[in-house]
């Protein structure tokens, strides 16, 4: 079974752990008024960052072509179609985790969702301090999972791909769109759910934080090996592309999470066979933090002991297969724990979220970097993956999350441009949130960073090309490069030719990210990018590529820089093998160079306090 099936390949999927027994009834303090009730409403202007659908949303479908691939050539399979019940807390925040539970054999999904186990879910995700969604899958018309992955059955692989697409398709008029984490998708399965979400873990195990089977029925060995022997996508989680590496799901690290209340024997060999994948998965330093347990047998199968395990770690970014590290709390040492706020500015509830290293003593000044997440993602996610709070600790300075605005339709997302004054509106806005927070802490005025990711990224250069460029020290968008044409539709007023105002700027780009990194097409975003900033510094002159070997894993980042004076003004990376996010090496590099910059009040640039100019004859 070699074949590697596509699906509906995007950007994450679903995963964690729950129990259940299938012939449990609906609990009888349970109606179907109160958290049940399915609400699809607006976004609430007082509570924009909280979820507008909420409640248990019963007989969702998705249908969703297939294909395989042999070699280099792609076969069409047919069509198939999942049918599956979402739970969303009234309090679900965007991006959040998704636990995504497959359920047993002849169960149909808001049967279950009712069940005593199913609703052991649901008040979890209701009650718990971060609120998390549930996505009930049910086997084919509710009836048995193609465990044995019959050909002439349902293709149950690709289910993982259909459901994924469904529930968080921001442009469907789904009941049930949910704006997930896509590091913090984790799949549980109960008995013959369980046999088939050991499969999904086989076939796409770079898309699930973690896997739990509570009382697997089987353990397919055959389809299972022939699973972990396929070649895969290995950022399938964000992209189609890196098939050509030839890395098989066996190399990719796997947390996995068993309990039975029987026999032993199938729970054994799933773990035996998990912890010599997880002894010898590829990368070992970047594959998966040393420290966590990745393979356990639990105590109990309640939805809390599953929970309570599984939030534990995340799938992050970056590398092929993806990176097992802990949550903040079970990761860092700082015990990531900002300070929130939320405050009404120009007739909008605004969020953002600040930093402090246990290091401020207020006495002395700091550094401040402003973070930017992108378009559908928010202030919790950009610093599990940026890590920025971990530099912050090591080098002293303040954090800056700040929350973009939900807009569009029907399925409103935090996004950038978006309200009524595009650009100027968040320009606006950024330093509105950088004074209150210089009003509250000790901050060097001279020492202020933006850096922001996709859209955000774009939001960092448009900043950079407006009339208060000189606000920051030095810029650092990730993930998006964005031309003169683009910029000046976006309202920069900047001119490239006439510019004396000094604009360090340092690009990274993942190789299989959006357009990958083609800096020497001048048609690319990334090219004219790179270009335009050059010629908005005055310079002229591009070193060819230094790997980027400080702090970071060498031969990771190739960088090109346009230098004035020998000092590097404008910088691109390639970070090769990475897909579209926020590595936190890229937050070290960014800090190691954001450092040296700083502007005084006349908005003049200096490099180690050394003023840098831009010479024009005019």
């Amino acid at each position: 079974m070699k074949k590697l099936l596509i699906g509906v390949l995007v950007t994450a999927l679903i995963v964690l752990l729950a129990s259940c027994d299938p012939s449990s009834t609906k609990q009888d303090n349970v109606s179907e008024g109160g958290i049940l009730t399915p609400v699809k409403g607006n976004l609430d202007p007082k509570k924009p960052y909280d979820a507008y659908h909420h409640g248990l949303f019963d007989d969702q479908s998705y249908t969703y072509s297939t294909t395989y691939r042999d070699g280099d050539v792609k076969y069409p399979v047919g069509e198939t179609a999942i049918t599956y019940s979402a739970y969303i807390p009234e309090g679900f925040q965007v991006k959040s985790s998704v636990y995504v539970i497959l359920i047993p054999d002849d169960t149909k999904a808001k049967d279950f969702a009712r069940s005593e186990i199913g609703m052991q879910w649901i008040n979890l995700a209701s009650t718990d301090e971060d609120p998390f969604a549930v996505v009930f899958i049910e086997p084919e018309n509710g009836a048995k999972w193609n465990i044995a992955q019959d050909p002439s059955g349902r293709d149950e692989a690709s289910c993982a791909f259909a459901a994924f697409t469904a529930i968080r398709d921001k442009k469907a008029e789904s009941n049930a769109f949910i704006s997930v984490d896509k590091s913090g998708v984790r799949l549980v399965g109960y008995q013959e759910g369980a046999a088939m979400a050991s499969i999904w873990a086989a076939a796409w195990p770079q898309l699930f934080a973690n896997t739990t089977l509570i009382n697997p029925t089987s353990y397919e060995k055959d389809v299972i090996d022939s699973w972990l022997d396929s070649v895969i996508y290995p950022v399938a989680i964000d992209s189609s592309k890196g098939y050509e590496l030839g890395m098989k799901a066996r190399e990719v690290a796997m947390p996995l999470f068993l309990y039975s209340d029987g026999s032993q024997d199938v729970v054994n060999r799933f773990k035996s066979l998990y912890e010599e994948i997880n002894r010898n998965c590829s990368n070992p330093d970047t594959s998966r933090d040393r420290s966590l347990e990745v393979v356990e047998i639990l105590n109990s199968s309640s939805a809390d002991a599953i929970y309570d395990k599984a939030k534990q770690n995340n799938r992050f970014l970056g590398y092929p297969g993806g990176t097992i590290r802990g949550v903040f709390g079970a990761y860092t040492d700082s015990h990531f724990n900002p300070v929130w706020e939320d405050t009404t500015i120009d007739e909008y509830t605004r969020r953002w979220m600040v930093y402090v290293p246990s290091s401020y003593d207020g006495e002395s000044s700091v550094p401040l970097v402003v973070a930017l997440h992108g378009s559908s993602a928010s202030i919790t996610d950009l610093p599990e993956e940026s890590r920025w709070s971990d530099v912050a600790d090591k080098e002293g300075f303040i954090v800056l999350f700040v929350q973009g605005y939900p807009t569009g339709t029907p399925n409103p997302i935090p996004s950038w441009f978006s309200l009524d004054g595009g650009a100027k509106t968040d320009i606006d806005y950024l330093k509105a949130v950088v004074a209150k927070v210089q009003e509250k802490y000790n901050i060097d005025s001279g020492r202020i960073y933006l850096t922001g990711h996709s859209m955000g990224s774009m939001m960092t250069q448009a900043f950079a090309g407006s009339d208060d460029g000189s606000f920051f020290a030095a810029y650092g968008p990730v993930g998006y490069a964005l031309g003169e044409s683009v910029l000046s539709g976006l309202g920069a007023t900047l001119d490239k030719n006439t510019n004396t105002v000094v604009l360090p700027m340092w690009f990274f780009k993942g190789e299989y990210d959006l357009n990958g990194y083609a800096i020497d097409d001048p048609s690319s975003g990334d090219g004219a990018a790179f270009t335009y900033w050059a010629q908005a510094n005055n310079l002229s002159s591009r070193s060819s590529g230094v790997d980027e070997s400080e702090n970071v894993a060498e031969g990771k980042y190739t960088t090109y820089s346009y230098a004035n004076n020998e000092i590097p003004l404008v910088k691109y990376t390639q970070v090769h093998e990475s897909p579209h996010t926020y590595m936190p090496e890229e937050s070290v590099l960014l800090w190691n160079w954001f450092k040296h910059w700083s502007r005084d009040a006349e908005g003049n640039s200096y490099f180690d306090n050394n003023p840098v100019t831009i010479e024009r004859v005019l």
